[in-house]
């Protein structure tokens, strides 16, 4: 008669475990309510791609993530750290953003103007 009470008991716990498991939406076959909206805008935030046009007639790629900055320049690739003032920079090079303009500083004290060229940053 033990037995029987033990699968009884087992019996119990499986449905009551199953009935809480079931009560959460992702187990349940519904889904988390989630904001789409918040989503896209999020990943808006945390990471933007520039193509600039500079005033010399160069071009070079930005990808903005977060506090990193990657610079692809003709002369190679670079990772600038955002700073205190909201500009990015090492050792070689800064990248001061204002909207869709840049201001490119290099170490040897060359600044170039630049303007993002929207239809090829999308």
């Amino acid at each position: 008669m033990q037995a029987n009470h033990k699968y009884n008991y087992l019996s119990l716990v499986v449905i009551i475990v199953a009935m809480i498991v079931s009560s959460i939406p992702a187990f349940a076959g519904g889904s988390i309510p989630v904001d789409a909206q918040d989503v896209q805008s999020t990943a808006l935030e945390t990471a933007r791609t520039y193509v600039f046009t500079c005033d010399d007639g160069s071009e070079f790629v930005a990808r903005i993530e977060d506090e990193i900055a990657w610079l692809f320049l003709p002369a190679g690739t670079l990772s600038v750290q955002k700073s205190a003032t909201a500009t990015y920079r090492n050792q070689e090079v800064s990248l001061q953003l204002n909207g869709q303009d840049a201001l490119l500083e290099f170490l040897g004290g060359k600044s170039l103007s630049c303007s993002n060229n929207r239809p090829q940053a999308i």
